[in-house]
């Protein structure tokens, strides 16, 4: 599961995005800032990925890998830095931009480590695989530390629904398109083979299960130390 090329992309990635960190809380950008310079990436990775997945169609001349279209979990995050970027509703927004850096602490996490595109050093796609995972869980760092987005009860039930809404909206989008083989969030099959814990070998309804508990579980860890600190305030 690791190989070298694995591992050194990963380094990569972490001194990265450790630097750009660094960097953005230094000069204190603002989430507005933040916002439109992810987004700018965002745009710059679909592009290069959109291009790099082009396939022959079965009409004559080519089109955009359906596989590829932005309707996984971290993909979708384009249309929500979309949303932020031009919304001026700041209650909305920040609705919007909480979700996103819940998704951006937890998803490029799975993302690195079970690479669904490969770790092959001669294909660009890799590169904007781990580049836009990357950078995806910087801008959420950064707002997390910059303390720009808050994590309360409110939030963990609001994102909690995003999550469950998101998933059934994608599961039914996978049967809808299955001639066409899409696999969105990876809820038809696991990303690679051989996963310990991600796999099929119980049935799909076992796989989808675990899959679901994995991402409530993720975002209940992320809201933990905020939700305690929460019910501690209360008590006083």
């Amino acid at each position: 599961m690791f190989s070298l090329n694995h591992i050194i992309l990963l380094i990569v990635c972490a001194v990265t995005v450790a630097v750009s960190v660094l960097i953005t809380t230094k000069l204190k950008l603002s989430s507005r800032k933040v916002s439109v310079i992810f987004f700018v990436i965002c745009c710059i990775s679909e592009i290069i990925k959109d291009f790099s997945n082009i396939i022959p169609s079965r009409f004559g001349g080519f089109v955009l890998d359906p596989f590829d279209i932005p309707l996984h979990l971290c993909s979708l995050v384009i249309f929500a830095m979309l949303y932020i970027v031009v919304t001026k509703n700041d209650k909305s927004r920040e609705h919007i931009k909480t979700a996103v850096v819940v998704v951006g602490l937890i998803a490029p996490v799975f993302a690195l480590l079970i690479p669904s595109e490969g770790v092959n050093l001669n294909k660009a796609i890799t590169y904007q695989y781990f580049g836009y995972h990357a950078a995806l869980f910087w801008y959420s760092l950064h707002l997390v530390l910059t303390k720009q987005v808050t994590f309360g009860l409110k939030e963990y039930i609001r994102n909690l629904k995003y999550l469950v809404i998101t998933v059934m909206a994608l599961l039914y989008l996978n049967s809808a398109l299955s001639a066409y083989g899409v696999n969105y969030c990876f809820l038809r099959e696991p990303p690679i083979d051989g996963l310990p814990i991600l796999n099929l070998n119980h049935g799909w309804l076992v796989y989808f299960i675990t899959l679901l508990l994995i991402g409530v579980i993720s975002v209940t860890i992320v809201h933990l130390p905020s939700l305690i600190k929460e019910i501690i305030n209360n008590k006083k």
